[in-house]
């Protein structure tokens, strides 16, 4: 038998869910979209208002996902989970809540999306080794610096910069990743002012880069907490060091995003 999912999200702060992707697939793990929908998946994206309906669905029991496909919940870091979903009949979950952060921007570079769109090369029709093409060493200023400047991937060994300016320190901040696509590469530090954040972390491989994907391989999101004492008045710099490149391995990006806690 086959049925009708609908609901209706809206961001713990009010806004709508507008665009956000939503996913309903097999409850295998309910933490993640690579391990469900191994039978039965769905996918639809929800309108303006944050409405979303899949048509034909089988009865079972199903997971629910959502996350920011960019536009204007393009600075939502969260992903909103919801599992189990029983169809068995047409059904409406409702209104449903998504908890998204509460911080305070302070700058982002790219949207949150999943994809290394908008940047330099993002989304160009596949062609071997195009990372290659991407600096080594690359100093982005924020406001300054046009965002598609931003080369989609990183693989040689070099620092990409990232500087900004604050007229005062508020609180601690963190630094959010968001990685469209990683094949295991050489090691990267992460600094700001100088200061060690912390490396990105070894990760499960996937082929994006040297199978010459430009949109996104396996999403990955990372955050790193940044003390106030590392901020400063004035000229900050964040910079991503890759101290050992690996020929056509690294990652894509996807958003770098620091707020205020």
């Amino acid at each position: 038998m086959q049925k009708n999912v609908k609901g209706h999200l809206v961001l713990s702060d009010g806004r709508s869910a507008s665009g956000a992707a939503v996913f309903l697939g097999d409850v295998n793990n309910p933490n993640s979209t690579l391990s469900e929908g191994t039978t039965y998946y769905y996918t639809t994206y929800a309108d303006n208002l944050g409405n979303f309906e899949f048509d034909f669905v089988r009865t079972g029991q199903y997971g629910l996902e959502a996350w920011s496909n960019g536009g204007s919940i393009g600075n939502v870091t969260t992903v909103y989970r919801k599992s189990p979903i029983t169809v068995g009949t047409n059904t409406d979950v409702g209104t449903l809540t998504w908890t998204v952060q509460k911080r305070t921007i302070i700058w982002q570079i790219g949207q949150m999306d999943r994809m290394s769109l908008g940047f330099t090369y993002g989304g160009a029709p596949h062609q071997h080794a195009l990372v290659d093409h991407c600096p080594a060493n690359f100093v982005f200023n924020v406001g300054v610096t046009p965002l598609s400047q931003w080369c989609f991937g990183k693989s040689s060994a070099g620092t990409w910069t990232v500087t900004f300016n604050l007229n005062q320190v508020v609180s601690d901040a963190i630094l959010s990743l968001s990685i469209a696509g990683y094949s295991t590469g050489g090691p990267m530090q992460i600094t700001i002012n100088k200061s060690n954040i912390g490396p990105f972390p070894s990760e499960p491989n996937d082929p994006c880069l040297y199978r010459s994907g430009t949109s996104c391989g396996e999403w990955r999101y990372l955050e790193y907490n940044v003390p106030s004492k590392v901020l400063q008045v004035g000229t900050n710099t964040v910079q991503f060091d890759t101290t050992r490149g690996v020929q056509w391995h690294g990652l894509m990006w996807d958003s770098v995003l620091l707020e205020w806690v």
